[in-house]
């Protein structure tokens, strides 16, 4: 299935592989990414992968670092909302999120 990525989800990605990169390196970022690219993956193979989670949403945790995908599957797309960090509060996530 297609997948889209909204601005904001694009700025969250920025945003953890910035800090990624001043934490640890260019290494650590592209590990970053690419661990991103792999849930990329598995949800436009499996778009139902994903827990259900709020506001129609599900989410799918990266495998090697606190952030989570999260996405709406519609019929033609799936979506990608978020990249959202594990200790960001989820009604801030939520406020955040299309209705």
């Amino acid at each position: 299935m297609k997948v889209e990525i909204t601005e904001s989800a694009q700025a969250d990605l920025e945003h953890g592989a910035d800090y990624y990169l001043g934490a640890g390196g260019l290494a650590l970022a592209n590990r970053f990414v690419d661990d991103f690219e792999r849930c990329l993956g598995l949800v436009a193979s499996h778009p139902e992968i994903g827990s259900r989670w709020v506001a129609r949403s599900r989410r799918l945790p990266l495998r090697q670092f606190p952030y989570s995908v999260v996405y709406r599957i519609d019929p033609e797309f799936v979506l990608i909302l978020a990249i959202a960090h594990h200790r960001r509060d989820p009604t801030d996530i939520e406020k955040g999120l299309p209705t």
